[in-house]
C-alpha cells in the first residue's frame, strides 16, 4: 500500500491472522473518511471450523468496526463469493462515477473575464479536455486518470468525453486562479507550494485527497477576496 491513495477497490485475503494487515487496513479506512467517492475492500477469509463459526457475527463486527465505512466493505468466504463482490463493486463504482456531481454555483460564473481564462482548456467542440488540463497541472495522463477513477486507455481515447465533464469542472474552476497569475507556469508552482490555509498540504495534495470542493471553494475565496 505505497500509493498515496487507496484503489478504488482492494481486496485483502487472510486467515485468522490479520494483525498483519492491520496497517493496510488502517490506510484503507483513512482513505474511505476523507474520499469523496467509495473506496471499497473485499475481505476474503479462508473457511473456518464449526467452532469457529460461532463465533463468526461478533468476528465480522470487529472487522467491519475496523474501517470508517463498513457499507463499503463486503466479507467473502468463497472464490465465487469474492468474484460476486468485485462485480457488484465495479458497477457501483461505474454508477458512482456516471452520478459524480459538478462543481456547486459560484458568483463567478457569470463573469466573463473568469470564463475567458480557463477557455483554452476546453477543445473545439466546447468540452473541457482531460489531455489539456493535464498539460496545464504538469501531471501525466496515468495520474489524472488515476484521480479521475478511470483508466489510462480510455482516458487517451476519449480526453473529452461526456461523462468527464462534471469532474473536469472542478480542474477548470481552479484553474481559474490564472485569473491573478502572471503565466501558467505560476500556477504550476502555486499547485505544489505547502499552504498554510489548506492544512500545510500542497493544493496538488488537496486534489489527491478527492478535496475538490473544497480547493474550488478555496480558489474562489482568492479571486473574491473573502475570508479564507
Amino acid at each position: 500500500m505505497a500509493r498515496e491513495t487507496s484503489p478504488s477497490i482492494t481486496v485483502i485475503e487472510t486467515d485468522d491472522d490479520l494483525s498483519v494487515y492491520r496497517g493496510v487496513i488502517q490506510k484503507l479506512s483513512a482513505d474511505q473518511a476523507r474520499s469523496s467517492v467509495p473506496t471499497y475492500a473485499v475481505v476474503y477469509t479462508l473457511t473456518k471450523t464449526a467452532a469457529q463459526k460461532r463465533h463468526v457475527v461478533r468476528e465480522r463486527r470487529h472487522l467491519l468496526a475496523q474501517f470508517a465505512c463498513p457499507d463499503w466493505v463486503e466479507i467473502a468466504t468463497s472464490r465465487q463469493s469474492v468474484e460476486d463482490a468485485l462485480a457488484n463493486f465495479l458497477a457501483k463504482c461505474q454508477i458512482n462515477q456516471a452520478k459524480r456531481e459538478a462543481p456547486r454555483s459560484s458568483p463567478l460564473d457569470a463573469i466573463q473575464a473568469v470564463i475567458d481564462v480557463t477557455a483554452d482548456l476546453r477543445e473545439s467542440g466546447g468540452n473541457l479536455s482531460a489531455r489539456i488540463i493535464a498539460d496545464l497541472y504538469d501531471i501525466k495522463m496515468a495520474e489524472l486518470a488515476r484521480l479521475l477513477g478511470r483508466t489510462p486507455q480510455a482516458l487517451s481515447k476519449t480526453p473529452d468525453a461526456d461523462t468527464l465533464q462534471n469532474d473536469l469542472a472542478y480542474f477548470e474552476r481552479i484553474a481559474r486562479l490564472r485569473l491573478r497569475l502572471k503565466d501558467d507556469d505560476s500556477f504550476r508552482k502555486w499547485l505544489r507550494m505547502k499552504n498554510p490555509q489548506l492544512d500545510g498540504h500542497t493544493p496538488l495534495d488537496v486534489l489527491k485527497m478527492k478535496k475538490w470542493q473544497e480547493l474550488a471553494d478555496y480558489v474562489d475565496d482568492m479571486l473574491t477576496g473573502a475570508p479564507a
